[in-house]
């Protein structure tokens, strides 16, 4: 769970979350204060994961050529 909080003072805590582009940025959808304002997470943001996907998933099209 993540807490969010607003420069009111206001908190919340939200499980899940929905990203929409609000005034050119990105905003949690479900973090809309009372006042208005949309609310700041509170966890500092540590990146993006990685993914690292087999080759075997990723030529999807290498043999369906050669099959004659």
């Amino acid at each position: 769970m993540t807490t969010y909080q607003c420069k009111c003072g206001a908190t919340k805590q939200l499980n899940k979350t929905t990203l929409c582009i609000v005034n050119g940025t990105a905003q949690v959808k479900e973090a809309l204060c009372g006042c208005g304002e949309y609310m700041q997470s509170t966890k500092e943001f540590s990146g993006y994961p990685t993914i690292i996907r087999p080759d075997s998933d990723t030529n999807h099209t290498k043999n369906l050529h050669n099959n004659k």
